[in-house]
Order: structure tokens, then sequence, then C-alpha cells
């Protein structure tokens, strides 16, 4: 609007480009497809019509599609991002980010299961010191989209049977593994997102080393001194939105390795990887106190421990014998 010249607006996609999309998607899996339309306006309650309409259409007559299916509809949610620094927006909790589970959700179910629990975790610490919200859910939904381009060489999305690293050499591992940070700023390119988002890729890793990989190199015999090859080159965290994204993402995937879930454990986990990353100097450039640093730590560890309390094993229901 001509009323906000200060702010930049980004349109992700349009409603048609994301119709065609799925539709793609649909016939990849196999399925038949159709586009009933990309230009539908009006409320929910309007399209909830429209669509009960063509429901009672193909139950009735089999057109345009005969039964069985399943009729899907995308909405329209304005974000915005102010000044390249903050992002608004408007509606459920997860509309905003469709498009990144989409793509998630197709190319690297694994991933996406990831990023949502990395959404969910940096959600909460956010909250507790009034970081931006928004962004760190967009941070935690678009930090890994890099793995959509080579998803298999990612644990999470491995398949049964296939190891995609038996071969490979520690160091050739570790440039796969790597190649999920300019892999995701490529894509972050295609889609338009904007800096603000992107940074997020960039940060997540830093300037860490693929620890597991260069453990192996090292152990193996590897020169240090011949070791860049482990590390990423992207850009230490800046903000804290950032560096809560940074921890999520590094406390999800180390959390899944513990062989128990006690309260001492999954502190002495949070714990340790703060240590480490600030040991490596990742806070260093980053805006955040210690005050803020302890109060994430703590809200870390409560959210970890509820995600992963302890179940009540349910008796076997004994079968009732029948009355005679």
């Amino acid at each position: 609007p001509k009323a906000f010249p200060e702010n930049t607006y980004y349109r992700i996609n349009t409603l048609p480009d994301s119709c065609i999309y799925a539709k793609e998607i649909a016939e990849e899996m196999g399925l038949s497809a159709v586009i009933l339309t990309s230009f539908l306006e009006g409320e929910s309650r309007d399209a909830g019509s429209f669509f009960a309409s063509i429901a009672r259409e193909i139950q009735t007559y089999g057109n345009p599609i005969k039964p069985p299916c399943v009729i899907l509809s995308s909405g329209e949610v304005t974000t915005q991002i102010l000044d390249n620094s903050l992002i608004t927006g408007h509606g459920g909790p997860s509309q905003e980010l469709t498009a990144g589970f989409a793509l998630l959700a197709h190319k690297a179910p694994g991933t996406f299961q990831h990023s949502l629990q990395v959404m969910n975790l940096a959600d909460a610490a956010a909250r507790s010191i009034d970081a931006n919200v928004l962004l760190v859910r967009a941070g935690g939904v678009y930090h890994d989209i890099g793995k959509t381009v080579n998803p298999q060489c990612f644990i999470e999305n491995e398949t049964l049977g296939a190891r995609y690293h038996d071969g490979l050499s520690p160091r050739e591992s570790a440039v796969e593994i790597i190649k999920h940070v300019p892999d995701g700023m490529a894509l972050a390119d295609k889609f338009k997102l904007p800096d603000v988002v992107k940074e997020f890729i960039l940060t997540h890793h830093g300037t860490t080393c693929t620890a597991y990989f260069y453990n192996k190199y090292i152990k193996s015999g590897g020169d240090p001194a011949n070791a860049e090859d482990f590390f990423y080159k992207g850009k230490k965290p800046s903000t804290k939105e950032q560096i809560i994204v940074m921890l999520s993402d590094t406390l999800e995937a180390a959390s899944r390795t513990l062989k128990d879930y006690m309260p001492e454990t999954i502190s002495a986990l949070v714990e340790n990887i703060v240590k480490s990353k600030m040991a490596d100097g990742q806070f260093e450039d980053a805006d955040i106190s210690l005050m803020e640093l302890n109060t994430v730590k703590n809200v870390l560890k409560s959210y970890l421990q509820q995600v992963y309390h302890a179940r009540i094993a349910y008796p076997k229901r004994i079968p009732q014998k029948p009355k005679s």
C-alpha cells in the first residue's frame, strides 16, 4: 500500500504457482490431480460452501473427477518483514511457513519432523526473553531447507537398509554434510526469501565443525592442520534469535541420542552444549546477555523434559467373561 512506502513486500509464491506445484507432487505420487481454481476469494465460510457444492457434484455426477477423492485448499496469509529485521504475521501459528513445510515434508520427511521440533523449542525460548517469536519460527523451518537437495545424506532421512556414508571417507562425508548450507542459500535465493530469514541458514552451524566425522578423521591419524573441509563456512550468530535457533537445532538432534531422559541428564546436555558453543567462540558476536542466556537454557531444559517425560505403561485389558 502507498501508505507504507518504507516497507518492503515479498511474495514468495503466487497461488497459481502453489496449485501447480501441489499438482506436480500429487502426480509424482501416482495420484490424479485436478486444479479446480486458483482464483477463489472470500472468507473461510464462503470457501467451505464452494467446496461442499463441489463435493456434492463429485458424489452425484462424478464431475470433474470420480470418487474416491480428496479436495484440498490453500489459504492466503500476510507476513510482513519490516526493516529487514522484524517479522510479523497473521493467521494460524504455522500458516506463514507453509511453503517451507511443504518442501520439507515432501523431499525430506525426517528433516521436516526435526524442523518442527526446532521451531517449537525456539518458540518457547524466544518468548522467555521477549525475542522475535515469529522470526525464530521462520528460522526453525528454513534453517535446514538445503537438506532437501540431498536428503539421504542425513541420518534422519535414511531409509531402512540405506547407508549413504558407507564407503565414503570422513572428509568426503563432511563435505557432503556441509553442502546443505550453500544448498539452502541457493534455494532461499530461488524462493526470494528475505535476508533476515536467510541468516538462519548461514548461522545455525556458525563456523563449527562436523564433529562426528572430524573425530573419526583425527582418530584415523588425520592431520588437524589439514582439516578445513570439516568446518562450516557460515557466520557466527549476531542476534539472540539466531543463537536460539542454533541451540535449538543442536539440542533437538543431540537429545535423540540420550540413553535416558532424567532431568539431570537433560540439564547436563543443555549445559554442555551451551558451554561448548561459547568455548568455540560462536556467541562472541551475538547481542545476548548472560541473564538472557541462562533464561533460555532453563526454558530449553524444561521443554525437553516435557517432550521426553516418562509414559505410563498401561496394563493389558483383561477380557470379561460373557454373562450367562
